[in-house]
């Protein structure tokens, strides 16, 4: 029967010791998730802009030789991955969230694993039927809405000239 740890569990054992941006940690939750009788979902943090940039901070960390394996094994395992900012809200005071958000179709796993990364961001743009959004698709819905500036999101945008 396997065991279940929460995302949370895992997360804040890293954070507590430093490891959950560090290749220490990266490699530790790597032995913790090759474990054949052991369910973990693990919720890691990185400073990253883009999803296309958190793939690659993890594969980067790893030394050189171990990254071919690395990537397919994140291939294999990964649920998903958001990123996302804040923007002042364009009426009123507070802030609203701008979500980027990947989801791990067949497409995506296969571009991770054979190092075509880059590639995933056409793959995030067309995925809106697997709930996948891109940045400045997200910020275009927050403009029309009238809940960010064009400012504001051109400040956050990918491409900010289509925010002008």
């Amino acid at each position: 029967m396997p065991v279940v740890v929460t995302a949370a569990a895992i997360y804040f054992a890293f954070a507590l010791v430093g490891l959950n941006n560090t290749l220490t940690g990266l490699i530790l939750a790597h032995t913790v998730l090759s474990v054949p009788y052991v369910l973990i979902t693990v919720l890691a943090s990185l400073h990253a802009k883009t999803i296309v940039d958190a793939v690659n901070r993890i594969i980067d960390i790893f030394p050189a030789h171990q990254q071919g394996q690395v990537r397919t094994q994140l291939s294999l395992v990964l649920e998903g991955i958001v990123c996302q900012t804040l923007l002042p809200k364009a009426r009123g005071g507070g802030r609203v969230v701008a979500l980027e958000i990947m989801v791990p179709t067949p497409a995506i796993r296969n571009l991770i694993r054979e190092d075509k990364v880059a590639q995933m961001y056409s793959s995030i743009q067309t995925g809106a039927s697997h709930g996948m959004q891109t940045m400045d698709q997200c910020l275009r819905r927050l403009v029309q809405q009238r809940i960010v500036t064009k400012e504001s999101a051109r400040e956050k945008a990918k491409i900010p000239e289509d925010f002008t």
